[in-house]
């Protein structure tokens, strides 16, 4: 399920997304990339995050290409064609308020409630 760790209240709770895209013409360091946002706002919008392969190169966003989504991307070392280039994005999370258990309602004599207490009929 999870793990308890104290309440503090200074403690940050991130969630994190990963964003991927392809790469879709490479020359040396630099990568035209794909997929990985559908529109230029969203290329500048996230211009100053760093970007990351799975091999290990990191880089940063030049410019954006058209209006597809698609963008220069320069890397610290050469990039393959196979590589994939992701973009780590970290969002604070609130825990959910959890409410207070409290067990089932109990009749008067001390039987369950659905019980039905016997009634007697009169002719």
């Amino acid at each position: 399920m999870g793990t308890f760790l104290n309440p503090d209240t200074t403690r940050i709770i991130a969630k994190r997304i990963v964003l991927s895209g392809h790469p879709f013409r490479v020359h040396r360091k630099t990568a035209t990339v794909r997929y990985m946002f559908f529109n230029p706002d969203d290329v500048a919008y996230f211009k100053p995050v760093q970007l990351s392969t799975k091999l290990g190169r990191t880089g940063h966003i030049r410019e954006s290409l058209g209006t597809h989504g698609y963008f220069k991307a320069h890397f610290d070392g050469p990039v393959t064609q196979m590589d994939t280039i992701c973009m780590a994005l970290y969002k604070r999370v609130y825990p959910r308020w959890s409410e207070l258990w409290r067990s089932p309602v109990e009749g008067k004599d001390g039987g369950s409630a659905d019980v039905s207490e016997d009634v007697e009929m009169q002719d």
